[in-house]
């Protein structure tokens, strides 16, 4: 995304200067020096200017666009507690993790890395862990996620374990990180279904994902598709009370994000006609 932004920005500052030296042209050979030498010293510190004014924009740039990435996330998480984070599904299971990140000291990698990989820890266990680690040690832990990754590339789990640590990383740290991991988690997400098309973790991350991308890159027709196939594979098991209604809630959202109320309303219909007790699922249609 910030790649993009600095394309926008150079072409416009290139084409500023490009307009500048077309009427501001420096002396050819044999020209008059005097005037055109003003005019060039004129050009000269225009370009500076110009230079300036796009520094200050990329600047406020990536202040706008964090707040942006932010704001997309409360869009389609309305009801989170904590709206800054896409959500995962939870198996409920709560492991060791947790507790041991809540204790200072030296990171077990290998024990972590098992237990990230194994496709049993939650997002609350894996978010406590991200939260205590230091930035060197979540480095540190990632390495030996890749590491991991790349030794058991046939494994869904660990792929998606690994764009699941992806993820964690780009939210405890500042816009370029955001910028080096998410298209990371996203390829770490399409691997997974490369592997197991009926991943039904990985296709959640992956639709939360492009989801919680800004608007101006149109990625969310593409969760879309993703929840809807998400939801078509759902149905064909027996229904899981923690995860599935997830995948009609945020579906929901994102048609009513769009305009499309009715599409919206069908949809959470849908989900509480097999979640009848699911009670963001009702609120929801109450708010129609």
């Amino acid at each position: 995304m910030r790649t993009a932004l600095l394309v926008v920005a150079s072409s416009l500052l290139a084409s500023a200067i490009a307009v500048t030296a077309v009427h501001l042209a420096p002396p050819q050979v044999g020209d008059a020096a005097s005037p055109d030498s003003a005019v060039a010293d004129v050009a000269g510190e225009q370009r500076a200017s110009i230079q300036r004014s796009v520094e200050d924009i990329l600047a406020r740039l990536d202040q706008l666009e964090q707040r942006v990435w932010r704001a997309s996330v409360r869009q389609v998480v309305p009801d989170a507690e904590d709206p800054s984070r896409p959500v995962a599904a939870d198996t409920g299971e709560t492991g060791e993790v947790a507790a041991k990140a809540a204790k200072p000291g030296k990171l077990d990698v290998a024990a972590t890395v098992a237990r990230l990989c194994s496709g049993k820890a939650s997002w609350d266990e894996q978010q406590a862990l991200w939260s205590k680690l230091t930035p060197e040690q979540q480095d540190e832990l990632l390495r030996a996620m890749e590491a991991t990754a790349r030794a058991r590339s046939h494994s869904a789990d660990v792929q998606n374990g690994l764009g699941e640590a992806y993820t964690h990383r780009l939210m405890n740290g500042d816009m370029a990180v955001m910028m080096t991991f998410g298209p990371k988690a996203e390829q770490a997400f399409l691997k997974t279904l490369e592997l197991d098309s009926h991943h039904g973790r990985g296709r959640f991350n992956l639709a939360m994902n492009l989801a919680n991308q800004p608007d101006f890159l149109g990625r969310r027709p593409e969760a879309i598709t993703h929840f809807q196939t998400l939801i078509k594979q759902q149905e064909q098991l027996p229904p899981d009370t923690e995860s599935h209604p997830a995948s009609y809630l945020f579906l929901g959202n994102l048609y009513s994000q769009q305009g499309d109320r009715e599409k919206a309303a069908k949809v959470w219909g849908d989900g509480l006609k097999r979640f009848p007790t699911n009670d963001a699922l009702k609120g929801k249609l109450k708010k129609k």
